[in-house]
């Protein structure tokens, strides 16, 4: 089993869906994971960009049985799943 976490990029941009179960919502210095500020939501994204020289968004998974985002749920507010 591997200790270091698993991290997983993503663009604030265009990313639609959710938090993976088993994942925190980060921000980090770019290349320096271990610099990472857990979001609590998806609302927080910008608010600690001056923080970092080069802001990068993404999760970092507690274990190796958390889900992946390779297809991101979205969610309408129609038909909310």
């Amino acid at each position: 089993m591997n200790d270091s976490p698993r991290i997983e990029e993503i663009n604030p941009d265009t990313f639609r869906g959710r938090i993976p179960k088993g994942a925190d919502l980060c921000v980090w210095e770019k290349g320096k994971p271990d610099t990472a500020l857990i979001l609590y939501g998806f609302d927080e994204m910008g608010l600690f960009d001056a923080e970092f020289s080069n802001p990068v968004y993404g999760f970092i998974y507690d274990n190796d049985s958390a889900e992946t985002v390779s297809e991101p749920i979205q969610y309408y507010s129609n038909n909310v799943q």
